[in-house]
């Protein structure tokens, strides 16, 4: 296999119990199909491939949850209320309340609007306390907490964040330029790659410049933004086993192995293995960078 069943997480530390007992409370918040008046419905789901609520993988364990959501643009919106507005306004009717057109309008919009479907995958690392969910939207992966800590009853978690910015990977990316000790660059188990993202503001506007070639055809170019007060928002970094781009705010984008992850066996066996190889790869990535950067960890 060329590609990870996840290409874009974001980490969690959890405390979460084991698989048997998880199912259980899982099972008290099972996805429900969209009610014809609501905007949104979510729950657990068997996994497809095995059929099993929660997967138990090598080091810990596989839940997914799906989402199912009304598709209502603003837009569209905004153009059925003034729509039933200016039919009023024909009829010389001045006495009405738009909140109350609005809510009629998306109440009778719901029962025909479209529904798109997202499931979200999470793994467990049960030894570390890793919950790597397979999103970087905040809406979606903070719904997944929600619901873990709906059918849980209460889960202790917590985001990672740099706590001191000069160990971040800006700071770390201008000491690599500047050929410094591995020490205050990406260490002996992080090589920067082929892309970088960077950002600054300037008067409330926020610049953008991209780079997307190896460093060392743009590795000037890249210096004089730096030393211009541009700041990385995405790179891209490898290991031996992955390559990733990671933001500044700890969200992992476009994760592909080195080489080609070799699995026989039928196709839940494989399901099983490949993601216990992304989640172990994944882990020893994520401990390096938190001792790298000096990552902390926040309380939700």
């Amino acid at each position: 296999m060329k590609r990870f069943p996840i290409t874009s997480c974001v980490i969690f530390k959890a405390e979460l119990p084991s698989a048997e007992v998880l199912e259980n409370h899982l099972k008290e918040l099972p996805f429900v199909d969209i009610l014809e008046s609501h905007s949104i419905s979510y729950g657990f789901i068997p996994n497809k491939i095995t059929g099993e609520l929660v997967t138990p993988i090598e080091g810990g364990y596989i839940i997914q949850l799906r989402i199912d959501e009304k598709i209502l643009p603003k837009s569209a919106i905004a153009f059925e209320v003034n729509k039933r507005i200016e039919k009023l306004q024909e009829q010389g009717i001045d006495d009405y309340i738009e909140n109350e057109i609005r809510y009629i309008a998306i109440e009778e919009m719901l029962k025909v609007a479209l529904t798109k479907t997202k499931v979200i995958t999470a793994l467990y690392h049960i030894e570390k306390g890793f919950l790597i969910v397979s999103t970087t939207r905040k809406p979606e992966h903070q719904a997944l907490v929600r619901c873990l800590i709906k059918a849980c009853g209460s889960v202790k978690t917590e985001t990672i964040h740099v706590d001191d910015a000069k160990n971040g990977i800006t700071t770390r990316l201008i000491n690599y330029i500047n050929n410094e000790p591995s020490s205050d660059c990406f260490g002996g188990k992080l090589f920067p790659c082929n892309f970088f993202l960077l950002q600054r503001k300037v008067e409330k506007k926020l610049e953008s410049v991209k780079y997307d070639a190896e460093l060392h055809y743009v590795q000037r170019e890249l210096s004089q933004s730096l030393s211009n007060g541009f700041r990385v928002s995405l790179m891209e970094l490898a290991t031996l086993d992955v390559v990733f781009k990671l933001s500044d705010s700890f969200e992992f984008k476009g994760i592909k192995p080195i080489n080609e992850v070799d699995c026989d066996g039928d196709r839940s066996f494989r399901h099983r293995h490949i993601n216990s190889v992304f989640m172990f790869h994944m882990v020893n990535t994520i401990e390096l960078l938190i001792e790298l950067l000096k990552y902390k960890e926040k309380t939700e």
